[in-house]
């Protein structure tokens, strides 16, 4: 990892009905690694020199293999995703490549990400 400075978003990850398809349409995503943890079963993207595709700018790929995936399993916490900001230099491109409810684009000189929530006390950034 060459991580450094204060805590910050640094990936973000899409689940797939089809990962195979998926690395077809974003080949820098993959190939695909078959996982197993604790009941849980999925296949996920990982490139070949462990990297996040561009940089983070582009999402890890999953598909799961469960009937209830982690996020659909858990209780109610009364936190709500409202969108996730990807400020990138080649965010035009990447808009044109991705169609992903609440992600926006926005054209950057640097690489970052930012998920905005509502919770029980109000909007909170990451």
């Amino acid at each position: 990892d060459t991580f450094s400075g204060p805590p910050r978003l640094a990936n973000w990850i899409c689940r797939v009905p089809n990962l195979p398809a998926a690395l077809q349409d974003f080949p820098e995503c993959g190939p695909a690694e078959a996982l197993e943890r604790d009941g849980l079963r999925w296949d996920i993207g990982v490139p070949p020199d462990g990297s996040l595709p561009m940089g983070g700018a582009l999402p890890t790929l999953i598909e799961w293999h469960v009937a209830h995936p982690p996020g659909e399993s858990l209780p109610p916490s009364g936190v709500t995703f409202l969108s996730l900001d990807i400020l990138h230099p080649q965010a035009d491109a990447l808009a044109a490549r991705l169609s992903v409810p609440g992600v926006r684009f926005a054209v950057d000189s640097y690489f970052s990400l930012s998920a905005r929530f509502a919770t029980p006390t109000g909007e909170i950034v990451l």
